[in-house]
């Protein structure tokens, strides 16, 4: 008697702790790839200021699109692809903006060695992230500023997605004439004899980086947002604060030996 006494109070207590709210699935934010703008909640991570506020999270990187398109399936919660999902409210869907945290795009096509002006271009293979995002359409902005067709005068190649480091490699490797890349990759090639052929911030004021959610998921978790975004707040105050402490972390995270 006492066994199954045990047995059926094992069970009981079982199906309680299943029931519990508390087991939910985490809190999922996706990110386009690895990148400085998509550090802010890999950061907030590292410091515990989701769990902080009692939020579990999970980082799931995944392409901008396939990223807007979870959301709306509610198989992700937030995305930081603000860009991405900023054309997507424009097209009707129900994704809506909670932050900007970047004004200007930092990105810019950067050249072979030896290269001197973005004209030389014209014919070559550029490579992007991929058929969205701001790593596709910023330097086609780039592109059409200095009178090149991005259609026709260059090939644009998906390499990467949206790991930035992998785009600097294969840039190397002479893999093809020129990427799109951000800071701080973008400086580090630079020293290295790689010429910045055109940057988006001398001419468009586009805000980037963010974070976005549908319209769904505010109404029905608004007091999660609000804790979401003020972890976003939190994390971009340590950044501006903490100068060392964000660039040790952003070597980390972009995969940066210390030189």
């Amino acid at each position: 008697k006492m066994n199954r006494f045990c047995c059926k109070l094992a069970i009981l207590l079982f199906l309680c702790i299943a029931a519990r709210p508390g087991h939910a699935r985490p809190v999922r934010i996706a990110y386009p790839g690895i990148s400085i703008g998509a550090m802010v909640p890999a950061l907030a991570v590292e410091k515990k200021f989701f769990q902080q506020e009692g939020i579990q999270v999970e980082l799931i990187s995944i392409s901008a699109p396939r990223g807007v398109t979870a959301m709306i399936s509610g198989d992700i919660d937030y995305s930081t692809a603000s860009s991405t999902g900023l054309l997507a409210g424009l097209q009707g869907l129900p994704i809506k903006i909670l932050m900007f945290y970047v004004r200007r795009p930092y990105h810019a096509i950067v050249g072979q060695k030896g290269m001197k002006s973005i004209q030389e271009l014209r014919g070559k293979t550029i490579a992007t992230s991929g058929p969205s995002g701001a790593a596709y359409y910023i330097p086609r902005a780039i592109l059409e500023h200095h009178g090149l067709n991005p259609d026709k005068d260059v090939k644009l190649i998906s390499v990467g997605g949206g790991d930035i480091a992998e785009r600097l490699l294969q840039l190397e490797k002479k893999s093809f004439d020129a990427t799109v890349l951000s800071p701080p990759l973008l400086f580090m090639a630079e020293e290295k004899g790689y010429p910045i052929l055109g940057t988006a911030a001398d001419f468009l004021e586009l805000p980037q980086q963010g974070i976005i959610a549908t319209k769904q998921k505010l109404d029905s978790s608004s007091e999660e947002a609000k804790k979401v975004l003020r972890v976003f707040l939190r994390t971009l105050q340590l950044v501006q604060e903490n100068k060392k402490e964000t660039v040790d972390f952003m070597r980390r995270w972009l995969r940066i030996e210390e030189r």
